[in-house]
């Protein structure tokens, strides 16, 4: 479950997109601290989370979720834009570029999605089990190819600040769409977390 902070910021960042554009200030993104790397940096191995289980504590928690962590990195933002402006401004456009392209690639290649694309060439026979379907894999695949398609045309366009009603766009995609073209339990192998997957995979849904 996510605590009371994962809701809270995104309620302010939602209240800052829908006032402050009014006064001139830009769209702001809450995409950093809830970046597949932050989740990283802030999840606890096997020992920690038995410690916290022999502590009295949750025995699922999994990230250390704290204020902390994204507190000091938009606050070493503002002190780069405030304080070290002058130096900000030596750094090469293309090695700034390299770093979020490098951040970029790292998220996209620890997605399920990635990791799913061979689904598409791979005969139904030799797909891997965790996949479950092969056929509703490869469907499940396409769908998400059309939305990550859409998000990016959009951007290219000259209504680009509209992306957001792609991602929107995903809650009742989820809700609606997908139980039609979907079973459940092809649902709960194709849209599971990732450790819950292997638990969750039928035997007589693995392949056609």
């Amino acid at each position: 479950s996510k605590g009371s902070y994962y809701h809270s910021s995104f309620l302010w960042m939602g209240i800052f997109n829908f006032v402050m554009p009014i006064f001139g200030f830009p769209f702001v993104t809450g995409s950093l601290p809830h970046s597949p790397q932050m989740v990283r940096a802030l999840h606890l191995d096997e020992a920690q989370i038995e410690e916290l289980r022999a502590a009295g504590g949750p025995s699922d928690k999994k990230v250390a979720e704290n204020r902390i962590a994204p507190f000091l990195m938009y606050l070493s933002i503002l002190l780069c834009a405030i304080v070290f402006a002058g130096i900000v401004e030596l750094i090469p456009v293309a090695a700034a570029d390299a770093v979020l392209i490098f951040v970029g690639l790292e998220g996209i290649f620890d997605t399920r999605l990635w990791r799913r694309l061979p689904v598409l060439v791979t005969p139904s026979e030799d797909v891997d089990p965790d996949h479950g379907n092969a056929w509703a894999a490869r469907k499940f695949t396409l769908l998400q190819l059309a939305v990550v398609g859409a998000g990016w045309g959009l951007n290219e366009t000259p209504i680009a600040l509209a992306f957001p009603l792609v991602i929107a766009s995903l809650v009742p995609i989820r809700f609606y769409v997908l139980p039609i073209m979907f079973t459940k339990e092809e649902l709960q192998i194709l849209d599971a977390e990732d450790e819950k997957v292997k638990a969750n995979v039928p035997q007589e849904v693995h392949q056609e």
